[in-house]
């Protein structure tokens, strides 16, 4: 308990003190000659007791003290782990984010595909940051904006995401008017929203925009390669980018079945077109 005294003239003090005679020197030379060693600064023959030994040997003196102190250190852990379960401690949150189906608000149909094609892109740049968790689009598909409004706390828990991105979409003539809305699903509030007008010409700038803004104020590192991937527009060609969203529509809207077929026949024409208009458009 001195630490004042030499740590190998404690082994053979102890040594001497051991209660067991088998653990003890055998003899008054052997003795000697160990303090022989020590005085000429030489390794002693005793060993040094370790905790666990001592810590035996401290239970076997205080067996009383012992069961308290075990059954204190059960009591901790039964606590800590109800704690735990009941989330008195907080938990890890949920990490991700989930981009939603944008509402359509143009009234003619035939241009419904800006708002599937806004979101399918912004899906798809996101999913490039390799340090953010970005739930699939098949997930999230049956989200789409309702007249009765959306729980997002409920689709969050759902999805497994912290953070939803949601949006509404308008096409007057050649001009857009794009909404968007990052979301806490934990807290049901408003990380970040945003108002953009452009022409047509100008959206897959806008959807850069927004998919960089995203990233950072979920505070996600992405490297230089990363960057470049998500401001690279999917095609220069505004034609061939209206038949691939069509063509994808189709495809994921049409059941596998005979009446289906036509669906299906009808996007790979828009594919072909697509594919007519911008030849570079589906190299990856």
């Amino acid at each position: 308990m001195n630490p004042k005294i030499d740590r190998d003239l404690t082994t053979i003090c102890l040594k001497c003190l051991e209660k067991d005679p088998q653990r003890r020197y055998p003899s008054a030379l052997a003795l000697a000659e160990d303090l022989e060693r020590w005085l000429k600064h030489e390794p002693i023959h005793a060993r040094h007791t370790r905790i666990l030994g001592r810590g035996k040997k401290w239970v076997h003196r205080n067996p009383t003290k012992a069961l308290l102190l075990a059954s204190l250190i059960a009591l901790t852990g039964v606590t800590g782990w109800s704690l735990w379960n009941t989330r008195v401690v907080p938990q890890p949150q949920m990490t991700g984010v989930a981009v939603l189906p944008f509402e359509n608000l143009t009234h003619d149909n035939e241009d419904a595909f800006f708002a599937d094609g806004i979101q399918d892109d912004l899906l798809t740049k996101l999913a490039k940051i390799h340090a953010l968790k970005v739930i699939s689009r098949a997930s999230v598909m049956q989200y789409r904006p309702t007249a009765a409004g959306q729980d997002m706390r409920q689709i969050g828990q759902a999805l497994g995401a912290s953070h939803v991105l949601a949006g509404s979409v308008r096409k007057t003539d050649s001009w857009l008017h794009i909404n968007a809305q990052l979301i806490d699903t934990r807290t049901d509030s408003h990380v970040w929203a945003e108002q953009y007008d452009c022409d047509l010409n100008g959206v897959f700038a806008v959807q850069s925009a927004i998919a960089l803004k995203v990233a950072d104020q979920l505070h996600v590192k992405f490297s230089t390669t990363e960057k470049l991937d998500m401001a690279r527009p999917p095609t220069a060609n505004l034609t061939a980018f209206k038949s691939y969203t069509r063509a994808k529509n189709l495809v994921l809207m049409t059941s596998f079945n005979p009446s289906g077929k036509a669906n299906l026949l009808k996007a790979v024409d828009l594919l072909n077109e697509a594919v007519a208009n911008d030849s570079s458009f589906f190299q990856a």
